[in-house]
């Protein structure tokens, strides 16, 4: 192979790769596109079902259409007993990956306690701000334990 051939061959090889693992991303993260969301109870227990019984706190994300499609489900972070961290820069990079126009996040409580705690509701307004400069709305965040939920949204904790 001449020089040439070979440096053509690892342009077009390079290519290859970002493309396939964009399209890797984008296969691996979606998951549920059946899911349409219609109330923050139906959504509760939905939730309940995929993470509820976690031993480990464990952050969903769930990018919506314009119609409230589930277009993307991610399960995004998982952490101990008690934290899970959460990174805004990954959350907006599938959102954007995958067309969403709305968000919402989710996580589990493994004490079975869903009382939001002050960490919770900065991070929720956190991505909610991030989210309305990126024109992307944070309908809302949802913490559950193995019976229970509770909507951010709903107890008027999104500012």
């Amino acid at each position: 192979m001449t020089q040439e051939e070979q440096t053509e061959y690892r342009v077009n090889h390079k290519e290859d790769i970002r493309v396939t693992e964009i399209v890797r991303l984008k296969q691996i993260k979606i998951a549920r596109p059946d899911w349409q969301i219609y109330s923050s109870t139906q959504l509760g227990n939905k939730i309940i079902e995929e993470i509820g019984e976690n031993s480990q706190e464990t952050l969903l994300l769930l990018g919506l259409d314009t119609k409230n499609n589930v277009t993307v489900l991610s399960n995004l972070f998982v952490g101990g007993l008690s934290s899970a961290t959460i990174e805004p820069r990954a959350i907006f990079q599938i959102l954007i990956l995958n067309n969403c126009a709305r968000f919402i996040i989710a996580h589990n409580h493994p004490s079975g306690d869903t009382t939001p705690s002050k960490n919770d509701i900065a991070i929720s307004n956190r991505l909610k701000k991030l989210g309305e400069l990126m024109e992307m709305q944070l309908i809302d965040h949802i913490i559950v334990s193995d019976t229970l939920y509770t909507s951010l949204a709903e107890e008027k904790y999104l500012i």
